[in-house]
Formats: structure tokens, sequence, C-alpha cells
């Protein structure tokens, strides 16, 4: 291995010459703009249901050690 091997700065050298987003990272309609981004932008709807299951899970068994 050479010195100027290893004095090479590999960060700035570019990947690909035509970058893509695996998805949209905004979408708009006359109302709003919503920032999308992610690999689970599919999944929202059930990330969505399952953070509510457990909250409510949550606030429930807290209001019952609460109230006896």
């Amino acid at each position: 291995m050479k010195l100027s091997e290893v004095a090479k700065d590999y960060t700035k050298e570019s990947v690909s010459n035509n970058p893509r987003p695996i998805g949209p990272y905004y979408a708009y309609n006359d109302r709003y703009l919503e920032i999308r981004g992610g690999m689970f932008e599919n999944f929202r709807g059930i990330i969505t249901w399952i953070s509510l299951a457990i909250f409510w899970i949550g606030y429930t068994n807290s209001y019952n050690l609460f109230k006896g």
C-alpha cells in the first residue's frame, strides 16, 4: 500500500452520477405540503396504529394504578 492511497480522501468521491431517492421526499396539493422520507414511508398507517395501541395500553394501565 502506498502513502498516496492512504492519504486520499474517499469521502469526497461521488458514488453515483445520477442519485435517486427510494421514494418521494414531499407530496403536495392545494392545501398542504407534506414532507416524507425514510424507508418506512409505505408503513406509516401501520406504525400509527401500533403506536396508538401501545400508548393506549400504557394509558389504561396507569389509570388502573391510580384508580384503586
